[in-house]
C-alpha cells in the first residue's frame, strides 16, 4: 500500500506529529509513505505573503529527520519530495509507476475539496482523513508569538 499526503509543514510541531502518528497507525509492515512539500510560492498564495517562514528545502530536510526518527524500526519506508504542484507530482509519480494500492491520507479540516483530494477520487483511491488536534498549527503559533511580542518587551541576550 501507498499513502500519500502533501503540505507546507511550515514551523514542524504537534499537530504535525499527530498527523503522521496517526497515519503510521494505518500502515502496516512494507507500506510506503510519500510526502509531498509545496513548494514557497504555493505556500504564499495559501497562507499570504509572510509565509513560509522556513523555505522549502529546509522544509523538506526537517521532514526527513522526522521521518527517519517516527519510522525508526523500518516497518515502513517514506519519500519526501519537494513539489510545485502536487497534483502533477501525484500523477507523474504515482498514476504512472504504481502497481499498489493507493491512500489520500489529508487532516479533516482540509476536507474533500482540495484539488488533491478530488484527485485521489477521480482516480479512484481511497481517502483518509485525520482529525486535526485542536488550536494547534502553524498560523496559530505565529499568532501567539506576535501576540506575546506586542504584549511585552521581550529581552534579547
Amino acid at each position: 500500500m501507498i499513502y500519500v499526503t502533501n503540505g507546507c509543514f511550515d514551523l514542524l510541531h504537534e499537530g504535525h506529529r499527530h498527523f503522521f502518528q496517526e497515519l503510521t497507525w494505518h500502515m502496516e509492515g512494507g507500506d510506503h509513505l510519500m510526502v509531498y512539500v509545496n513548494d514557497d510560492a504555493s505556500v504564499r498564495r495559501m497562507k499570504g505573503s509572510m509565509r513560509p517562514i522556513i523555505s522549502q528545502n529546509d522544509r523538506t530536510k526537517e521532514l526527513v529527520k522526522f521521518f527517519d526518527l517516527l519510522f525508526k524500526g523500518g516497518h515502513c519506508t517514506y519519500t519526501v519530495r519537494p513539489c510545485s504542484s502536487p497534483v502533477i507530482a501525484f500523477e507523474r509519480d504515482i498514476t504512472e509507476n504504481v502497481s499498489h494500492s493507493v491512500v489520500y491520507a489529508k487532516d479533516a479540516e482540509s476536507g474533500l475539496d482540495g484539488p488533491e483530494a478530488q484527485w485521489a477520487i477521480k482516480k479512484g483511491f481511497a481517502v483518509l482523513s485525520i482529525p486535526r488536534l485542536p488550536g494547534v498549527s502553524t498560523t496559530d503559533m505565529i499568532n501567539k508569538i506576535l501576540h506575546a511580542t506586542n504584549q511585552s518587551n521581550i529581552p534579547r541576550p
